[in-house]
């Protein structure tokens, strides 16, 4: 009898021991299921990082023109000096680079009638000091062919995603610059300047 309460108790403990072992299975596939779902929403968000809401299709200012694009932008003020590599927007996705400034194709070229549209990220080696910008600041933009143009910054505001009206086409020559501000770079902190002759 003694053995068989032995067995009994051996059984219990091994029956124990297999719900731990399965409620600790079942746990870590719901963290699992968890981190996935985050990463996927992660990543959904990522690609939406600098993109204005509700753009889906943007005039391109050019037509066909051969134009001076950006290659440089330099804003001594703040210690800001970074390449500038083309971007294009897909969908209402806007095309995003971790190591540089990027230049909106469909934005107008420089030197002529229209919104010239550059942005980046808010990172140290892009626009991290773009918020210490200030009314007055020079803005240096290099074309491919080493011209240099100068801008200056007459505006500085912050806007939410859906407010388009800052990015779209002018009449008039302008500069915008933006970057991602705020929790999660959910809003934009958007400098325009105007061009200044320069030589």
């Amino acid at each position: 009898m003694a053995t068989l309460r032995l067995k009994g108790k051996t059984t219990k403990k091994h029956k124990s021991s297999l719900n731990m072992r399965k409620k600790e299975f079942l746990l870590s596939i719901g963290v699992l299921g968890i981190i996935l779902v985050a990463l996927g929403l992660y990543l959904r968000y990522y690609n939406t990082l600098l993109s204005f809401k509700h753009i889906s299709s943007y005039p391109d200012q050019k037509q066909g023109i051969v134009y001076a694009k950006p290659s440089k932008i330099r804003i001594p003020s703040v210690n800001i000096e970074t390449p500038v590599e083309d971007a294009d927007i897909f969908g209402d996705v806007w095309e995003i680079s971790q190591d540089t400034a990027l230049y909106l194709v469909k934005s107008a070229a420089l030197g002529s009638s229209g919104n010239v549209v550059i942005y980046g990220f808010n990172k140290e080696h892009i626009f991290a000091s773009l918020i210490d910008t200030e009314i007055g600041d020079d803005i240096f933009i290099s074309d491919e062919e080493g011209e240099i143009y100068k801008y200056k910054v007459y505006d500085i505001h912050i806007v939410e995603t859906d407010e388009v009206g800052v990015v779209m086409p002018t009449d008039y020559e302008v500069l915008t610059i933006y970057t991602g501000i705020g929790l999660l770079d959910t809003k934009r902190l958007v400098i325009k300047a105007s061009p200044v002759e320069f030589r």
